[in-house]
């Protein structure tokens, strides 16, 4: 399997915005006209241009929800936690562009927002978008 494939190659031959003339990360499978179905399977071997940026985005939305946690249950973040504010804000921001990034590349995700209301009932909110 092709990890290192990054979906902007993909893309931007199925925009005609370059060529390929090898399979290279699926782009000749993503670009041939006229369009085909993607193969969306684990077997796919170019699996990768879509697997990566999938996983890489909820590495970073559990990274977020983790460091949120941590702050929840007490982490000062600077002397006295003067910090944490900002750290939250961060994290929120954070939160918000890997969502975005997986509402732009694919057409179901699923949102994971950690929730901790301070209450000891931390709560994850998890539901399809379609």
């Amino acid at each position: 399997m092709e990890e290192s494939c990054h979906p902007s190659w993909g893309l931007g031959v199925a925009a005609d915005e370059g060529t390929s003339s090898w399979g290279n990360c699926g782009m000749q499978d993503i670009s041939c006209e006229p369009r085909t179905p993607f193969p969306n399977t684990t077997a796919y071997g170019y699996r990768g241009v879509v697997q990566t940026p999938w996983y890489a985005m909820y590495d970073i939305i559990s990274a977020v929800n983790d460091g949120l946690r941590a702050i929840n249950e007490g982490i000062e973040i600077g002397d006295g936690g003067e910090h944490n504010p900002r750290a939250i804000a961060f994290a929120r921001f954070t939160q918000g562009l890997a969502h975005g990034y997986l509402a732009l590349q694919f057409d179901r995700a699923f949102p994971c927002l950690y929730r901790g209301n301070g209450t000891g009932d931390h709560r994850f909110s998890a539901a399809g978008l379609q």
